[in-house]
């Protein structure tokens, strides 16, 4: 089923094969076919909608961690930076604070 979907050359080299030999029988001469698309059953359709969705599924659970890793060693490398600047440390608890909504102190 891939290689068909993959190569629809290769089906059509194998049809005219077939289609020219049963025509020469009968004086006819075929010189090209071509297959336009290819209708899958019912069942078969659904299960390589499934597979298809299955890939996607999993492509996009790769870059979600991709993405989660990603955070992880840019918050790791933010760290180890302020870790030994405490003026940086102070400017990243303002700009915290900046962001937040205001807190109100009863």
């Amino acid at each position: 089923m891939d290689e068909l979907l993959a190569d629809k050359n290769s089906l059509d080299t194998q049809v005219l094969t077939i289609v020219a030999e049963k025509a020469a029988v009968y004086g006819i001469e075929v010189k090209t076919v071509g297959a336009r698309d290819i209708v899958l059953p019912g069942e078969m359709k659904a299960i390589l909608t499934q597979v298809v969705e299955t890939k996607k599924l999993v492509e996009a659970n790769l870059i979600k961690r991709q993405e989660k890793t990603q955070a992880t060693h840019s918050l790791h490398n933010t760290a180890k930076v302020m870790e030994g600047n405490l003026v940086l440390l102070r400017l990243k608890e303002l700009e915290i604070l900046e962001k937040s909504p205001a807190v109100s102190i009863r």
